[in-house]
């Protein structure tokens, strides 16, 4: 038996997730995009919470996204830091970003 008396699958362990990903990485501060160049917004309404996903991503222009706003990378794991997440089902994993990155609302955590 393992944590609370959970039994995990055979080779896994329990691990702390700090310990395994990066949790809201920085902003790369070399990005060179054209203010005007198409990318990949999210907003909260945009993650299904049934399905997990991001549903409805917007396309806006670079500058009207590239500050104040939480960004991310393909692969990612957004989840949402409103309570109560696990409930809701606000999470979903970044897929299908243009150049590979996005952003969006500040409600999300970022799990790399």
């Amino acid at each position: 038996m393992s944590k609370d008396n959970k039994k995990l699958p055979d080779g896994w362990q329990w691990v702390k997730l700090v310990d395994v990903c990066e949790i809201n990485p920085r902003r790369p501060s070399d990005i060179k995009r054209e203010d005007k160049t198409p990318t990949t917004f999210v907003p909260m309404s945009a993650v299904d919470e049934k399905r997990g996903i991001i549903a409805d991503a917007e396309v806006k222009p670079y500058i009207e996204v590239k500050r104040g706003y939480t960004y991310f990378e393909e692969g990612d794991v957004l989840f949402a830091k409103i309570t109560p997440c696990m409930e809701n089902g606000k999470n979903a994993i970044a897929t299908n970003l243009i150049d590979g990155f996005g952003l969006g609302t500040t409600e999300f955590h970022v799990i790399r």
